[in-house]
């Protein structure tokens, strides 16, 4: 965003400028205390805020770019339904990556400005964000939040978001490694600590399209293009350069996870995302619209990968969070065992210890068992979760029914962005659906385990019902 990179001083002014003409004009609206108290700043003002003080969490370009995506795009825009043929209620709620994001921006903010501030954001908005920050160790206190305008926005004060130890920690992270001058010329890195420090700046900031996938290529280009170097010195060139032409971009990104292992990007970013939405679904499928969400050109809307291609990124980011979970677990299994050890040696004064002890280990060890079981989820499927979906979908008693209709939203979101799917006949579009739980469960599944009867071949065309009221043309 060229916008940010050009008079940051006198846009830093600006941008305080604004933010407390902005402050001043709501009190003028309003009597409350709090508002009295602190600037209260649009949400799509608050990457100016940060230009202001400076911030090395999120550089300018990064955080214009989700604002842009999270404010400007659908809470500006009064026909952002039908400019991007989505659904109003879409237009209403931040997408989960998008809601991560936002939560990191807010808990940044919340640590390091120096005065009390609010924000004001769609009342629509606060429970998508609420949850996302829940997930995260980020927690906003509703309970202390005014209650919303006669245009459905309420305002959020920083006083009421609360950063518990783990995300501070996480965020510190972040922050050094977006501050840290690394090297980005892959001719000129000499060792692979500087490699790793390399690659993970890339993984936070990005080099240009600051997008989720725009820095993963970003950081595989980096990558394929430092090991191209190293192989031109090879004592066999030929040979090391057609070893390094022979991986995939998804080799080189496994490679990377395999470098870089725990570090801010898995550990507060996607990968823990997509890992614990399979988690909570036991499928693939919700991860995979996420990414390809994420992956899709910002400006056409349209894939810049295959289908394939992004369910194989899904399986090496999961198992990447997977890995360093157990690895984690491993090391923590250790110090307990020497812990006991101890505690042995007078075992009759130290019972309760050695009791309490063996079963941390044991809840340890069923940790890793429970780890494990979500790499399953995306390495073999069950092809039930496909089988039982239109049953799971349509009866509510069912054990799985939320996570099929939270299967059947992300799939309309990705391959329909339809305005009205109710004018459409249910069973040919349950039907559909579940086609594509199937298609989608078949990309995780090795060549000799795919399902037959899922294909795009199955896909019927939605037929509409008789007297549906006609849906809005998009422009």
């Amino acid at each position: 965003m060229a916008k940010n990179n050009k008079g940051t001083k006198n846009g830093a002014a600006a941008a305080a400028a604004s933010i407390e003409a902005g402050g001043k004009k709501e009190n003028q609206n309003n009597n409350s205390n709090s508002e009295n108290k602190v600037a209260v700043i649009q949400l799509g003002d608050l990457d100016k805020l940060a230009q202001q003080r400076a911030l090395a969490g999120l550089d300018p370009n990064h955080a214009e770019d989700l604002i842009a995506r999270l404010d400007d795009r659908f809470y500006k825009d009064a026909d952002a339904a039908k400019k991007h043929n989505i659904s109003p209620e879409t237009v209403g709620a931040i997408n989960e990556i998008t809601g991560r994001a936002m939560i990191a921006l807010l808990a940044n903010e919340v640590e390091l400005a120096q005065t009390p501030f609010a924000v004001r954001m769609r009342a629509s908005s606060l429970e998508q964000i609420r949850m996302c920050g829940a997930a995260m160790h980020v927690n906003i206190d509703t309970k202390a939040l005014p209650a919303p305008d006669a245009n459905g926005t309420i305002v959020v004060p920083s006083t009421a978001i609360k950063v518990d130890p783990e995300a501070k920690q996480g965020l510190a992270e972040e922050r050094a490694a977006a501050s840290e001058k690394v090297e980005l010329d892959p001719t000129k890195i000499a060792s692979e600590d500087d490699l790793k420090k390399s690659l993970l700046s890339i993984l936070v900031k990005g080099t240009g399209d600051t997008s989720l996938y725009g820095k993963l290529m970003a950081a595989i280009n980096f990558y394929h293009s430092y090991l191209s170097v190293k192989a031109n010195k090879a004592e066999d060139a030929e040979s090391a350069k057609k070893e390094v032409e022979s991986k995939t971009n998804v080799d080189f990104l496994s490679d990377i996870a395999s470098l870089l292992g725990k570090c801010t990007f898995t550990t507060n970013s996607i990968a823990k995302y997509l890992f614990e939405e399979t988690e909570r679904t036991k499928s693939p499928v919700v991860a995979f619209c996420a990414f390809r969400e994420a992956s899709l050109n910002k400006k056409t809307g349209m894939p810049q990968i295959e289908d394939q291609a992004v369910a194989d990124f899904v399986k090496v980011l999961i198992r990447w969070y997977a890995n360093i979970e157990i690895e984690e677990t491993k090391k923590q299994i250790e110090g307990f065992e020497r812990d006991l050890e101890l505690l042995k040696k007078d075992a009759k004064k130290n019972a309760k210890g050695i009791e309490s002890g063996n079963k941390v280990i044991e809840n340890a060890k069923k940790h890793i068992e429970a780890v494990n079981q979500v790499v399953t989820y995306v390495n073999m499927p069950d092809r039930k979760t496909a089988d039982e979906f239109a049953e799971d979908f349509k009866d509510s008693s069912r054990e799985n029914y939320k996570f099929a209709r939270m299967m059947g939203s992300k799939i309309l979101k990705t391959y329909y962005n339809e305005t009205a799917t109710k004018n459409y006949d249910q069973e040919n579009l349950i039907h559909n659906l579940q086609q594509y739980v199937g298609i989608i469960t078949n990309l995780f599944l090795p060549p000799l385990n795919k399902i037959s009867n899922y294909s795009e071949a199955n896909i019927t065309e939605l037929q509409k019902v008789e007297g549906a009221a006609e849906e809005p043309k998009n422009e």
